[in-house]
């Protein structure tokens, strides 16, 4: 049987220390952000928000970490064993965020491996393209999360920028004791536009410029009301009033659809949903 993989993607891990996690990898190993995901909860409604952050640790190879927003890492206070770090209960998506990803060059080796999974006792369980990599996952006979991933494309600089901002805007909420997405919304999009100031009743969104997200900016354009800027790597998307994306007019796929934001400012998210993210000015 012919071997098709070669070598890791990434090795994904939950952090609950992103401040401490990013010190370390980053600041003392050297290991530089190549790739950052901020997902509003990610499809199910139980599904917390969370910042997926992946390091560059050479040869091609990720290391990467899920920091989810408000979730405790040890269950109910009490239920848990904080010296043991076992938690009482310990949902889905969190085991699932620790699983090792594996490389291969083409979809036709992709497809391959679909066809030994479905063939085998271990069909794939999921099929999801992601932004640059399409990837099928399985639980292996132990239980363990397992990703066969193929790139669609390649990075380009503007994505490195982003996750750049990204880390900055995260590390900028967890000190202001309150983390969440919205926060590290709009701390990113202070940092895009530092000069410039939100206008009462008017909400912008900041959404990054690459292939997957182009058209946002298109579907935009067909309110009259709204207008459409560059800003450095992003696309500015502002209307003074309520401005509405329909997802299905983008033809945004989910994964994707649910980490398309890269900024607000001067207004909230009221809907994010499969099918429409609707953000409303500040009072």
């Amino acid at each position: 049987m012919e071997h098709r993989v070669r070598g890791v993607n990434h090795a994904a891990f939950p952090t609950f220390d992103p401040e401490g996690t990013v010190r370390f990898y980053r600041d003392v190993l050297g290991f530089p952000v190549a790739h950052t995901i901020c997902a509003k909860g990610w499809g199910p409604t139980a599904h917390p928000d969370f910042v997926h952050f992946f390091f560059d640790i050479g040869d091609g190879d990720r290391i990467a970490f899920f920091y989810y927003f408000g979730v405790d890492p040890f269950g109910e206070r009490g239920q848990g064993d904080a010296h043991s770090g076992q938690a009482a209960h310990i949902p889905e998506y969190f085991v699932r965020s620790r699983h090792l990803a594996v490389h291969v060059e083409t979809e036709a080796d992709l497809l391959e491996y679909k066809r030994r999974l479905d063939a085998s006792d271990w069909p794939c369980e999921m099929v999801v393209q992601h932004e640059t990599i399409e990837s099928i996952y399985v639980h292996d006979p132990n239980g363990y999360f397992v990703e066969v991933t193929r790139p669609t494309r390649a990075v380009v600089p503007q994505e490195v920028a982003d996750a750049n901002l990204t880390i900055d805007a995260l590390l900028a909420t967890v000190r202001s004791g309150k983390p969440s997405l919205t926060g590290l919304w709009e701390s990113k999009a202070a940092l895009i536009e530092k000069e410039k100031a939100p206008e009462k009743g008017v909400a912008t969104l900041l959404v990054l410029d690459v292939p997957e997200l182009a058209t946002f900016p298109e579907v935009a354009r067909q309110d009259p009301a709204v207008t459409v800027r560059k800003v450095g790597a992003f696309f500015e998307i502002e209307k003074k009033g309520e401005l509405v994306i329909d997802r299905r007019a983008t033809g945004c796929r989910h994964a994707v659809w649910y980490s398309a934001v890269g900024g607000v400012r001067g207004g909230t998210i009221t809907q994010y949903d499969k099918n429409a993210l609707r953000v409303e000015p500040t009072a």
